[in-house]
């Protein structure tokens, strides 16, 4: 009797793993980490991956979903790892393939892309979805030429491919790097004051380095008119990082401060994910104003939302004003609804004309809609309208109510 037990016991552990194995359904394991993959159960997934491949050391597909896990998660060396070893070992594999120009493409390497998409296009030269990645990467690489033809390659086998007439479109736009705009802000007041009108002229040039910007403004405010001239700079730093510069100079010193200086830096954290931190410094003839400034944004499907902050810190007093924005982007990022509410008074607000050495310490609030529409055809406009409510600055018990109508055409060549 003894012997017997100690053989079921030896016998046991056999046979449990044996019964297992049979009772195992990879596929249904795998369908259901796909389903938690796309469900952003990363982690889950990840651990049902590793389950099936401890089974099943060659399942290439598994191997595959976890290497795109890790790079939607941003763990694009580890992705690479996986999918470098399954093309070594079987190089015909087009799935991963397009995994590893995908991987490339997302970690902002189009270099890669194009080599490791070209490797692909070899096995299938027909192959659409690989030809569409390699464009992406030539547009990101701002090789519009190159990508055109590989637009015109996917064109002929598939005419009727939509994502190729966009990526064509996109190209057409990209290779606008010039743009003139003019923009008329109109403010009425329901009381104290008169009416009040900001025309600018703007002059845009996309550069290899970044945006740079010249701007004229034209004031009529109660009676007195005026111009100020601006420059800004938008420099790329790096792949995550940007800068803004700002200067201008009036001789209007009724109207606008005689110098005006801008300085900030923004930090993509993520595709959906940024913030920023700046000064700005305005020399008056009475008064100098210097504001610290800082922003938050993130994106979300078709919404981006955002929160910009200012303190003016003197030696009497700090003054602070805050503004949230919402926008609902519509057929492109070019074409958007925003909506704005404020606390406070924006130094970056060139109509503000009141009195520089209490305005920006005012009671106000703010609410604004804008609507900005941008054609194929280069042609764009915007149009929005924005009720505040002003506290007066010589007399803190009395609010006015101001109108404004905000009007834009532009064109890009």
């Amino acid at each position: 009797m003894k012997l017997r037990l100690h053989l079921l016991y030896l016998l046991f552990p056999i046979f449990l793993h044996s019964t297992a194995q049979t009772a195992f359904n990879g596929d249904s394991l795998f369908e259901l980490a796909l389903s938690n993959a796309f469900n952003n159960q990363h982690a889950l997934a990840i651990t049902q991956c590793d389950t099936l491949l401890s089974w099943y050391p060659d399942y290439t597909d598994v191997k595959i979903l976890k290497s795109r896990i890790l790079s939607w998660d941003k763990n694009y060396d580890a992705s690479k790892a996986i999918l470098e070893k399954i093309i070594t070992a079987t190089p015909d594999n087009l799935e991963a393939h397009k995994a590893i120009t995908d991987n490339a493409l997302w970690s902002k390497n189009p270099e890669e892309a194009i080599r490791f998409a070209e490797r692909g296009i070899l096995i299938d030269q027909n192959n659409v979805e690989l030809l569409l990645k390699k464009a992406k990467a030539q547009i990101a690489l701002r090789k519009y030429a190159d990508a055109e033809k590989t637009i015109g390659i996917i064109k002929q086998i598939n005419p009727d491919n939509s994502e190729a007439e966009q990526l064509a479109q996109e190209i057409k736009r990209l290779k606008k790097q010039n743009a003139i705009a003019v923009y008329n802000l109109h403010d009425w007041f329901g009381s104290v004051y008169g009416q009040r009108n900001l025309l600018s002229l703007e002059y845009k040039r996309i550069t290899t380095a970044g945006p740079v910007l010249a701007r004229v403004n034209y004031a009529n405010r109660f009676g007195l008119d005026g111009f100020q001239y601006e420059a800004d700079f938008y420099p790329r730093l790096s792949s995550t990082l940007s800068g803004y510069l700002n200067y201008g100079f009036s001789n209007a010193p009724n109207l606008f401060p005689k110098h005006k200086f801008g300085a900030e830096i923004f930090n993509n954290f993520s595709k959906k994910i940024t913030a920023s931190l700046g000064v700005r410094y305005m020399i008056f003839e009475n008064n100098n104003i210097l504001t610290l400034t800082g922003s938050a944004g993130i994106y979300t499907g078709h919404y981006w939302f955002g929160l910009r902050g200012f303190v003016t810190p003197t030696p009497q007093r700090t003054a602070g004003s805050i503004f949230v924005f919402a926008r609902r982007f519509l057929s492109n990022d070019k074409n958007y609804i925003t909506l704005t509410l404020g606390q406070g008074v924006s130094p970056e607000n060139n109509s503000n004309s009141l009195n520089f050495d209490t305005y920006y310490y005012l009671n106000s609030q703010t609410a604004q809609l804008q609507w900005v529409k941008m054609f194929d055809s280069g042609f764009g406009f915007q149009l929005g309208t924005g009720y505040t409510r002003l506290q007066v600055p010589f007399d803190a018990s009395k609010y006015v109510f101001q109108f404004t109508l905000d009007t834009g055409l532009k064109y890009q060549f």
